[in-house]
């Protein structure tokens, strides 16, 4: 223990500078995120987990599937989090620690396995800043990823701190701990075996035969875990085929596909939903411009590492970031490519940063452009930050005029906020959660469309009486979706029926996405009242 102290954890200035600097700035681009507000998906978790009376009756989630999930860690944490206080700030500040610790786990681990402190620091950096986290530390129900990314960087940390520190038994078996803890959070942990193996047999010396044994005898307990928990889980899901369909698409299509667009979520810096609609609106500008792009970052790189391309291709740090991208989406790639699953796979990119640094010859461009990317992560950050605030606002005042409706009704409900720019509001059955949260009753609200609303986005009354219609001023952001998460059209005219109602569908926005529909009645007179939402107020519409 003492020679590990000495060794890696010895906190001597520099280190302790380079951690502080990291963990000041990320805390201070996220700080303005952290809301009073919960959101989305929030709701029907926080519901289902904070009804424990005790910590025993809390502990009843490690004995219980959760629909086609069991994430038993994750909902014991929303329950702590729920007896400390019932605040949503409490929840977003244990998202952002999580994140914190994520972060510092890391560093100790490039430490180790780089062997350079000016190499982990800004590794550490870039997954600390990275814009693609921001959905998982303001989105409450983002912590899922938080969790599981935290044991499994912990896990991976402690296996390298047993290899080079005198092989004490002790940090094997932690790592062991925090790998089956991670199995207890999603999921996705279940590539850290796949990982570990190929970062041994990349990183180690010696013949491929003797590295393979060698390796396969390290890591066969965390395979014989990961064999015991797809075993169970895949005798859970042979009951639940149904709740898994969408995770099972192993068209090589959809799978290229998903990694295409991962892989674009973590170069590019910014806004992803101004990029969606871009490549919506006109496809092949987009991708012209794309490859416009990568032709200069490709120039860029060249310049910088000039004729060292074969030391870059050679170099283990390049063929780690590509295993560790691709075995950590593994378990995930036939599903949807949601931007929350790129936490622990964006550590790739990391990696392929300090590969491209270790074979720069000019290093004046390679560090322009490493400046760039550390000044664009946190304007970006700071920006998710101002939206997840008006997101606040927003909430808020949407819920206090839900509440002057009433629990005593049943009513059609048009035009439900489903979200602000990129972050969450109300999705599915949230806000008949939200209300049953804060408010103690449960109104049947019977949703036709979701709006999504921007700065610009006000929707607009064009009709009443018989066949009453809506239109909003369509953007990057700004898009009516019908349930259960309809968003694009083919053609104007489409007719869906929703509620017993025909929705149909009457202009569409350059990136085919609903900007008008009407509602036509079944009957002469609505069965119950209708309340449709102008991106302000809620409005009466007829009763």
């Amino acid at each position: 223990m003492v020679k590990v102290s000495k060794s890696l954890f010895e906190l001597w200035p520099g280190i302790l500078l380079a951690l502080a600097v990291t963990l000041v700035i990320t805390f201070f681009c996220y700080h303005k995120g952290m809301t009073t507000s919960f959101s989305s998906d929030d709701y029907p978790h926080l519901l289902k987990n904070v009804v424990f009376d005790d910590l025993i009756g809390a502990l009843t989630v490690f004995s219980e599937f959760d629909g086609r999930e069991y994430r038993p860690m994750v909902r014991l944490s929303v329950w702590l989090n729920y007896q400390i206080t019932q605040d949503a700030t409490a929840f977003h500040y244990t998202n952002l620690f999580l994140h914190l610790g994520s972060v510092i786990s890391l560093y100790f681990l490039l430490a180790l396995l780089l062997e350079n402190r000016r190499y982990a620091f800004f590794s550490s950096l870039l997954f600390a800043l990275h814009p693609i986290h921001t959905t998982n530390v303001f989105f409450i129900h983002g912590r899922t990823d938080l969790v599981f990314g935290f044991f499994y960087l912990i896990s991976l940390l402690l296996f390298f701190v047993y290899r080079k520190h005198g092989k004490d038994r002790k940090y094997y078996i932690l790592s062991l701990l925090f790998f089956i803890l991670g199995l207890l959070s999603k999921e996705m942990t279940i590539s850290l075996p796949i990982l570990l193996f190929f970062m041994l047999l990349i990183m180690d010396k010696g013949g491929w035969r003797q590295r393979t044994l060698t390796t396969l005898g390290q890591t066969s307990i965390y395979f014989l875990i990961a064999c015991v928990y797809v075993a169970i889980r895949i005798r859970h899901w042979a009951e639940n085929r149904d709740a898994i369909a969408g995770y099972i698409n192993y068209d090589p299509f959809s799978m290229l596909t998903n990694l295409g667009m991962w892989s674009f979520g973590l170069f590019y810096p910014f806004d992803l939903y101004r990029m969606r609609n871009w490549f919506e609106s006109d496809a092949l500008a987009f991708l012209l411009i794309l490859f416009l792009i990568a032709a200069a970052f490709l120039a860029l790189t060249n310049a910088a590492i000039r004729s060292n391309w074969a030391v870059l291709l050679s170099d283990k740090i390049l063929h780690l970031s590509a295993i560790w991208f691709l075995v950590t989406l593994l378990p995930i790639v036939g599903g949807n490519a949601h931007r929350w699953y790129l936490y622990i796979p964006s550590v790739s990119l990391s990696l392929f940063v300090i590969a491209i640094w270790r074979s720069t010859r000019r290093q004046a461009i390679f560090h322009i452009v490493l400046t760039a990317f550390l000044i664009s992560y946190p304007i970006e950050i700071l920006n998710q930050s101002e939206i997840w605030k008006k997101q606040e606002s927003i909430a808020w005042k949407f819920l206090d005029q839900l509440r002057e409706i009433g629990s005593d009704k049943t009513y059609y409900f048009a035009n439900m906020p489903f979200g602000y720019k990129s972050s969450f509001l109300f999705t599915w059955n949230s806000a008949i959660d939200a209300v049953q949260l804060h408010f103690g009753f449960r109104p049947d609200i019977r949703v036709l469309s979701y709006v999504n609303l921007s700065d610009e986005t006000n929707v607009e009354l064009k009709s009443e009486g018989r066949n009453p219609g809506f239109r909003i001023k369509s953007d990057a952001y700004g898009s009516f979706l019908f349930p259960p998460s309809r968003r694009r059209f083919e053609s104007e005219n489409t007719v869906m029926k929703i509620h017993g109602l025909d929705i149909e569908v009457d202009a569409l926005s350059p990136a085919r996405t609903a900007s008008e529909y009407r509602i036509h009645w079944l009957e002469p007179g609505l069965r119950y009242p209708l309340y449709y939402f102008d991106g302000e107020r809620i409005k009466l519409l007829q009763r």
